[in-house]
């Protein structure tokens, strides 16, 4: 991307929709636009990609999720923190007491530091609008932010809706609770275009995994 391209793309939001209506929230806000949301991934393939760790303040969340609520035109959305999992070491611990610490952060949900619950909130809700109005998306990526019940069952609802997605990855949202894990089975189940799912590190129980797995039989 030329360097004068990237400025009309701070100036004006861009060719997208999202990227333009992002523009226009910021503007609404007095908030400046940040070049990591209108990046590259969003001009050239329609897909947002957003460094959850850089948007330190709730301020920050606003416009990208007003922009996103009712967008219809991206082909894919992901929200990715790089967050280490506290229960992950590249040493082995060689004491009792060693393991036992790592296993009670494992137990630990894992959030994205600078989401706060009212953003948590948000974001969820934000989701679920946007796979009731957008039926184009095909990808969404969720990383390292700790997605709780409520926030799953609005996703579920999302996805009921939802004729478009087909890979969709919630990898360290922390889905530790059977009953998390049944709310989004009837949803997953309904989908006609879903073939990929990602629950990698989400410290699923051996019934939650067995749920998982019936929907593949």
């Amino acid at each position: 991307m030329t360097q004068c391209h990237r400025h009309r793309i701070l100036d004006r939001g861009g060719t997208t929709t999202f990227g333009q209506s992002y523009f226009s929230a910021c503007a609404l806000r007095s908030q400046p636009v940040r070049a990591d949301v209108v990046g590259p991934e969003l001009e050239m393939k329609a897909v947002l990609c957003v460094d959850v760790d850089r948007l330190k303040r709730d301020e920050d969340w606003d416009p990208v999720l007003a922009a996103l609520r009712h967008d219809s035109t991206l082909k894919g959305a992901r929200f990715m923190s790089s967050g280490v999992n506290r229960g992950q070491s590249r040493h082995t611990k060689a004491s009792c007491s060693h393991q036992h610490k790592e296993r009670t952060a494992r137990q630990q949900p894992l959030s994205a530091i600078h989401i706060s619950p009212r953003v948590q909130l948000l974001f969820a809700n934000t989701l679920k609008d946007f796979l009731t109005a957008n039926q184009r998306v095909c990808q969404i990526e969720i990383a390292g932010i700790h997605l709780q019940s409520k926030h799953l069952q609005l996703l579920a609802k999302g996805l009921v809706h939802n004729k478009s997605l087909q890979y969709l990855s919630l990898a360290r949202t922390k889905i530790v609770i059977d009953e998390d894990v049944a709310a989004l089975i009837p949803s997953l189940k309904s989908s006609r275009t879903l073939v990929h799912l990602n629950l990698a590190d989400c410290n699923l129980t051996p019934h939650g995994a067995d749920m998982i797995s019936g929907l593949l039989k």
